[in-house]
């Protein structure tokens, strides 16, 4: 064990202020960084927010505003959120930061040395909800599962691509050798049967819009996703700007994330870091989903709950402690707002109200009257 420790929270897909399944991630990732600050390790807490998505380029149209105002508007109410719930992070990265094009320029260029990016034609269903391509796979009944209400887009255009299958031994022996990187072992599982099924190579560019960091050599592109958004962990390490600081803190010890998002983490992210010549994570730990009857919560269901609502019903501390008692980290949890009272009137005002209320009685009752006489004070 190092006396340094370095953790990472999948940054968020930009909206107008989280929800709060989204801040379970963040509070959860929170719990484990306050626990090594106890130890008496140095902590590094990155969290933050991905901006250039097609979607909100889309709005800012609609809303007759650009990008950067509306994605400074939304960060800003996501900071506010994260600062009310006493989410202790170091930095609040954002994709717009100027350091972070930086960094994503160098990992294309370090790719392109490396013989690992080529340029062709993508044809494929697009879901702006995620910014993802999906295969016909992943698809229910024509739909993303994660965003059934939203219309897939059909897309065929020049792309630049990673040539992702290069690293198909380099994995499989990643995971012979360290099966542990992900976790847990569920969701492991999950990421070895892609692997078994054989990597294919993804698209690392978009063509025809503006907004987003311009792909190194060819600006009718914009980089995207995976170059960008991933990027930003080796950003909060300092990469390329500070190299001292960069060696102090990388190799990350752990990325905290959602579960959906494991094929990107444990085999786009450690291909692209081995293209790059750079030391791979220590581990990437995937948490569950906070449900509802049953369903992943999600802004385009309408089944969210409000962490304002919920702050003004239990408090910042009330609700830390049942968002992560009521849901198993390393598992989906189904929650509703009548099981959060429940819980909260039976464990924190019950239970542990219970306990403080007893030991103040007899810490009263047996301390106060053997102190020495202090003049009546």
């Amino acid at each position: 064990m190092t006396d340094r420790f370095y953790l990472t929270t999948a940054i968020f897909y930009p909206s107008p202020g989280p929800a709060l399944h989204s801040l379970f991630e963040a509070i959860g990732a929170d719990v484990l960084v306050r626990y090594q600050r106890l130890t008496g390790r140095e902590v590094r807490f990155l969290t933050g927010m991905d901006e250039h998505s097609a979607n909100l380029e889309r709005q800012a149209q609609e809303r007759g505003v650009e990008p950067r105002a509306l994605v400074d508007e939304w960060a800003g109410n996501w900071q506010a959120g994260f600062d009310r719930f006493a989410i202790s992070y170091d930095r609040f990265i954002r994709t717009t930061d100027p350091d972070h094009a930086r960094a994503s320029t160098e990992m294309v260029r370090r790719a392109q040395a490396a013989g690992d990016i080529y340029k062709g034609t993508y044809a494929g269903w697009y879901c702006a909800g995620d910014n993802e391509f999906k295969t016909d796979s992943q698809l229910v009944d024509g739909r993303c599962p994660d965003h059934p209400t939203l219309e897939l887009q059909w897309l065929e255009e020049e792309n630049y691509f990673f040539a992702l299958s290069k690293y198909q031994s380099a994995l499989e022996e990643l995971y012979r050798s360290n099966p542990s990187f992900c976790e847990p072992e569920p969701f492991r599982n999950e990421v070895l049967g892609w692997l078994s099924d054989g990597l294919q190579d993804f698209s690392i560019s978009r063509a025809g819009g503006t907004w987003g960091i311009p792909f190194p050599d060819d600006t009718a592109h914009r980089i995207y996703v995976w170059f960008d958004a991933l990027t930003n962990y080796v950003t909060g390490a300092g990469f390329p700007d500070d190299p001292e600081a960069f060696a102090h803190w990388w190799p990350a010890d752990v990325h905290v994330i959602g579960k959906n998002i494991t094929r990107f983490h444990c085999l786009y992210w450690p291909a692209m870091l081995m293209s790059a010549g750079l030391p791979l994570p220590r581990q990437v730990f995937a948490h569950g989903f906070m449900l509802m009857r049953g369903e992943k919560m999600s802004k385009t269901r309408g089944n969210v709950l409000d962490p304002a609502v919920a702050q003004g019903l239990f408090g910042v501390d009330g609700v830390r402690y049942l968002v992560l008692r009521e849901i198993p980290f390393d598992r989906d949890g189904d929650v509703t707002a009548e099981g959060l009272v429940r819980r909260y009137n039976a464990e924190l005002a019950n239970d542990l109200g219970n306990l403080v209320n007893r030991t103040v009685s007899m810490a009263g009752r047996y301390l106060y009257r053997h102190l020495p006489d202090l003049g009546g004070l």
